[in-house]
């Protein structure tokens, strides 16, 4: 499908009916009541909700301003804001959000007086109780833009917490009146078997029976009422959704006080006590909620075979939803969107520029706009016809090099795991072809770089709009200059490290495409070879090192000639005793550790492969032990990076330890693998994964742009950057424009509920490809493809 102008904009085609936005709320009430504790009581109430704007057809009206700022314009009628006029021809208008909602007196909510429970059934509340004290906690979780100066209303979530001398009884009824009429009467009916408890914490996507480990956590944060802690050794069971049945039990145990703290820095990012429900003995397939004796039970969450399939089937399609230069159609995916960014449409052209992205990455103190103030101070008048596809960097639509760390770790699950990968359906437009389907993905973010190769070999390093997008515009509409980076090392040795990669994995599928990425790989080394020493690397010395040893040891694999295997030698830094897989400003050279350790030929360097396993290895159990002190288990490579934007909770860091459990056998790093996923499949204080459309709960408003101009809920399979440790994000212009909106103050909240749904919060509800849907793809791919030791399935 073209480009869209005003004339061809179809709403229904387009799917822009009243199921992508959420109705207005008529009135306070209470959304969720559950119990935390036999004697403490938790009520949601939200406030507010939001009608998304989105694109209609501009009819002008004589009144009408029509204003410009920056790089918006926007309409003004009789005095009110109509909304945002996008696209080349601007006959496109993206009208804003609706706002409703009624207010919330904080006051009211506060107090112990605005409460009485009574009950006809339970002696203890046969007289009406006030509680002893109320405790809440508020933050928001939406955002609606109500005016082009983006004074916005945020949609609120607030919990309150009854404290009352008396405890609740197993099947009985009560009665929560609210004085002033500040909220409609409520009638609560304890169920330990039904009733659905925020304090149990379990995954969403579930456990194999063969997991090593099963697991649930017990905790809640009141807010300013701070941790709830409990008895250890509380009974908990498992019951089956489907009988009602209770199939296993046991007892909670101890994990983590909400003083110590973790391993990344002096905090702790669930600021209470949490407590361990351990089933792993349980290995009966089904579909289950952990109930808690007193409290209540948990999500439901499966056991069984496919649990971690059909999550890697969720996450690798994500890659598809996030391509560009394709229209997004059935039967592929529900998600419709026109294609965009290909230059048979006629909207769009790139132009060469000559600023090459090595040269504004490794430029020390350079923003985003001096981005894109070089690239295009770099404009020429060239003009690049096969500058299309690829990946949309994030929300937005840039194209880099370094997406092709998808591309490696798709070719990687392939090799490792090729009975489960050679067959895995992911409804793709090349899915009826002879290659695997997570072969053809990889080619699909590879293919981009090979069609800018120029003619000397060279890999310019990527495709960029000359600003950010306009507001309300979508990819297919972009009505700004666009220009590819022109050819530099870095690029061209990355490139060369994945042409190769996917040149082996075709040999035995297809010799002749195998054959024009191998050719294609050796071209681009030898620009790089012949340029690397004219070349300023500037901050990117060491990571054109790492760039060029991966390139030398996959050309190696790939050809057998020993000058590729002789570069890797000298630029690994494997050939001393000790050396880390990363050292600051020296190397980070995981992915060439992993390949050299799990290749075996004759001349191959034996102390180099012995350093590069031990370097896993060591990494790997550094990255267990850090698992076994930080909170819910979560985990990551170095305990001394800050769990802030770019490297939030959001997605797993447990590369290393899986790499490690195939290289060893040792079942204790897939066991802290598995401990150290828990967080970002679910098992949280918000009891929610991270990634759209994983789970029961899921992010409904992160920052994909498309579907935000749209008005509609983004696509499933993108996992965000998930929560941040906000006292490293202390001044943010987000966090201090809502700050008078969340209750206790903003930075006081743990980490492990920093997460709001509020696509304009980038740190937490923005992406990437590499730094997040990677990093998912490959933990939930290796879950599931492995076998019960570090070989195959």
């Amino acid at each position: 499908m073209p480009i869209l102008d005003s004339s061809a904009l179809n709403l229904s085609s387009l799917n822009l009916s009243d199921e992508a936005v959420r109705a207005p709320v008529t009135g306070l009430t209470v959304t969720q009541s559950y119990l935390v504790r036999p004697d403490v009581l938790a009520l949601r109430i939200e406030t507010g909700s939001v009608v998304y704007g989105t694109q209609i057809p501009y009819v002008a009206e004589a009144s009408d301003e029509v204003q410009t700022n920056g790089l918006d314009t926007w309409v003004v009628r009789g005095g009110q804001d109509l909304g945002y006029l996008v696209g080349k021809d601007q006959g496109i208008l993206r009208t804003l959000d609706r706002y409703a909602g009624e207010s919330f007196d904080p006051l009211l909510a506060d107090s112990p007086l605005s409460y009485s429970i009574r009950s006809s059934s339970d002696p203890l509340f046969s007289v009406a109780v006030n509680p002893e004290a109320v405790f809440r906690k508020s933050k928001p979780i939406d955002r609606a833009q109500t005016s082009i100066l983006q004074v916005s209303d945020y949609p609120l979530a607030h919990t309150v917490y009854l404290d009352l001398k008396q405890s609740f009884s197993a099947g009985q009824t009560y009665e929560v009146n609210f004085s002033n009429g500040f909220l409609p009467a409520l009638n609560f009916r304890f169920d330990p078997e039904q009733s659905t408890s925020e304090a149990v914490h379990v995954n969403q996507v579930g456990f194999r029976p063969d997991d090593p480990i099963k697991l649930a956590y017990l905790s809640t944060w009141m807010g300013k009422g701070g941790g709830l802690a409990y008895e250890s050794g509380l009974k908990f069971w498992l019951t089956d959704t489907k009988t009602g049945e209770r199939v296993y039990e046991g007892a909670s145990a101890f994990a983590k006080s909400g003083q110590e703290v973790e391993p990344t820095k002096g905090s702790n990012f669930s600021q209470t006590d949490s407590y361990v429900l351990d089933f792993t003995d349980f290995n009966r397939s089904g579909e289950y909620r952990v109930c808690v004796e007193g409290v209540g039970c948990s999500l439901p969450f499966r056991i069984g075979d496919s649990v971690w399939d059909d999550a890697f089937q969720i996450s690798a399609r994500g890659f598809y939803h996030q391509r560009s230069g394709i229209a997004l159609e059935q039967p592929y995916t529900h998600v419709e969107r026109p294609r965009a960014f290909h230059p048979d449409d006629g909207g769009v052209v790139v132009y060469q520029s000559t600023t090459t992205l090595l040269n504004v990455e490794s430029n020390v103190g350079f923003s985003s706009e001096d981005i894109f103030t070089q690239l295009v101070a770099g404009r020429t008048d060239e003009v690049l016809p096969n500058a299309w596809g690829g990946y949309y960097d994030a929300g937005d639509w840039d194209r880099r090099i370094y997406h092709l760390e998808s591309s490696r770790s798709f070719l990687e699950l392939l090799e490792l795991f090729p009975d489960r990968y050679n067959w895995v359906n992911l409804n793709l437009p090349e899915s009826s072809n002879k290659l695997p389907d997570v072969l053809d993905e990889a080619l699909w973010g590879l293919d981009l770089f090979r069609r800018l190769q120029k003619v000397d070999g060279g890999i310019p390093g990527g495709i960029e709009s000359a600003n950010h997008p306009k507001t309300g515009e979508a990819s297919w509409q972009e009505s700004l200059e666009v220009f590819a980076y022109a050819p530099d090392v870095w690029s061209s040795y990355l490139y060369v490290a994945t042409a190769a990669q996917a040149a082996y994995a075709l040999k035995d599928r297809d010799a002749a495409l195998a054959q024009v990425y191998e050719e294609s790989a050796l071209r681009a080394m030898s620009y790089g070879e012949r340029d690397l020493a004219t070349t300023n690397l500037l901050s990117y010395a060491s990571d054109t090192n790492d760039a060029r040893n991966l390139a030398a040891l996959w050309l190696y694999r790939l050809t057998g000639v020993t000058q590729w295997h002789d570069l890797f030698l000298q630029t690994t830094a494997f050939t001393q005793a000790g050396a880390p897989l990363e050292l600051y400003e020296s190397h980070s050279q995981r992915e060439a550790a992993f390949l050299y350790a799990r290749m075996t030929f004759d001349g191959q360097d034996q102390q180099v492969k012995q350093n590069a396993l031990d370097a896993t290895v060591v990494e790997a159990s550094y990255s267990a032990i850090f698992s076994q002190y930080g909170s819910f288990n979560w985990t990551q490579d170095n305990a001394f990076v800050s769990v802030v934007w770019g490297g939030g909770l959001g997605a797993p860091r447990v590369e290393t330890m899986l790499r490690a459990h195939y290289l060893t056998g040792n079942q204790n790093f897939l066991t802290y693998s598995l401990l150290g996923t828990q967080v970002a499949v679910g098992a949280n204080p918000d009891n929610m994964t991270y990634t759209t459309g994983l789970g029961t709960r899921s992010p409904k408003s992160p920052l994909v742009l498309n579907e935000r101009a749209l008005g509609r809920e983004a696509p499933p399979g993108i996992t965000l950057y998930g929560p941040n440790d906000l006292s490293n994000l202390r001044g943010y212009w987000f966090l201090e424009l809502i700050n008078d909106q969340v209750f206790p103050q903003v930075y006081d909240w743990p980490t492990l509920e920093s997460y709001m749904d509020v696509y304009l919060f980038p740190p937490v509800t923005e992406y990437t490809l590499h730094q997040t849907m990677v990093p998912m793809s490959y933990v939930l791919g290796y879950l599931g493809g492995r076998g019960d030791g570090g070989g195959d399935r």
